[in-house]
């Protein structure tokens, strides 16, 4: 096999790297946004089911000390009414018990008041957060979209031309140049210059050059193991115009 046609195909392969290259890392970028906004809204749903639960409770609390008021008045009022003292003493210790329950519960009160105010701030803030990642996400979205629709046609256009080339390759051939390919970044074929291989600079013997140079068969550089080519009868000719 002539195995110019590598060359042809090695370039067809550098051009979808670049197109690749130009969208860059986005898709990356975009999945890590859209983790972010995940991991933000379900932080926010967690706190506005904290500070439910906490205004809840303090509801409860606040109807709790409402009614031992009602109780305590109640205690009070007996207090003018009792002929013994031991009846005083029972309703003293009554009206004791109350007070002690209605302090623990204005306590409780204010402490959850700093944490609903607490949650209320942390629920602003990752509100806020959660705004600005998603704006983030739109921007980084709309960018790859664009990016995208403007490579298509001539992403298209080379994996299109680039079947072309393949279907007529012997299946071998073929094979070493992807099996290469994939071990090598995207890139199969070095180029000899000088005696030098071009992508590792590992000097290639003379009558290996001598033989590169026929281009009817497979050689590989013995130290990155691409595939040896050269575009003319110039050790120095360039791949890639």
């Amino acid at each position: 096999m002539d195995l110019t046609k590598l060359l042809a195909l090695q370039k067809i392969d550098y051009k979808i790297l670049d197109v690749e290259a130009s969208i860059g890392d986005l898709p990356d970028q975009v999945e890590i946004l859209k983790e972010k906004v995940a991991a933000s809204e379900n932080d926010l749903e967690q706190s506005k089911h904290q500070l439910e639960d906490v205004s809840l409770e303090k509801a409860m609390t606040e109807s709790e000390t409402k009614s031992l008021y009602e109780k305590l008045k109640k205690y009070q009022e007996q207090v003018y009414n009792v002929t013994t003292n031991k009846e005083y003493d029972a309703i003293s210790s009554e009206i004791e018990r109350t007070e002690l329950s209605i302090e623990q519960n204005e306590t409780k009160v204010l402490e959850l008041m700093e944490k609903e105010e607490k949650l209320n701030q942390q629920i602003k803030m990752i509100g806020e957060e959660v705004d600005t990642e998603k704006k983030d996400l739109h921007e980084k979205e709309e960018h790859l979209r664009e990016k995208l629709d403007q490579n298509k046609d001539r992403l298209e256009a080379l994996k299109t031309e680039r079947q072309e080339i393949t279907s007529t390759f012997p299946k071998p051939i073929l094979a070493t140049y992807e099996r290469i390919r994939k071990g090598r970044n995207g890139v199969a074929i070095a180029e000899i210059k000088n005696y030098t291989c071009s992508e590792c600079f590992a000097t290639i013997p003379a009558q290996t050059v001598v033989e590169v140079r026929k281009m009817d068969q497979i050689l590989l550089c013995e130290t990155c193991g691409r595939i040896l080519a050269a575009t003319n009868n110039q050790p120095s000719a360039q791949l890639i115009d």
